[in-house]
């Protein structure tokens, strides 16, 4: 990309001053991290590991079935709630989870 003479003095001249160009990039780095807010700060596991499977909720919608059948339907949010290992809570036993 060719600039012309006038914006290469403006180039320059920006460059030259270091806190301002320090900072645009500081601020390029954040708004990149901020296109992946989504992913970062969200309602699902990133990944689930139970009963020797992995599943990841954030890329993929999973049904109270692939989780065991329990005697009254749950919520799926509530069965991939970071339950330990061991921990029988809602009828689920060995799962974890990971935000």
């Amino acid at each position: 990309m060719a600039l012309s003479p006038l914006n290469q003095a403006r180039w320059r001249r920006f460059k030259h001053n270091r806190r301002g160009y320090w900072s645009f990039w500081v601020f390029i780095v954040l708004f990149a991290i901020s296109l992946c807010a989504e992913l970062i700060a969200n309602d699902k596991p990133l990944a689930v590991h139970y009963d020797n499977h992995w599943y990841f909720p954030v890329v993929k919608n999973y049904s109270e079935q692939d989780f065991g059948e329990c005697s009254r339907p749950l919520p799926i949010t509530r069965i991939l709630a970071g339950i330990s290992p061991g921990e029988t809570r809602l009828g689920v036993v060995g799962a974890n989870s990971f935000w």
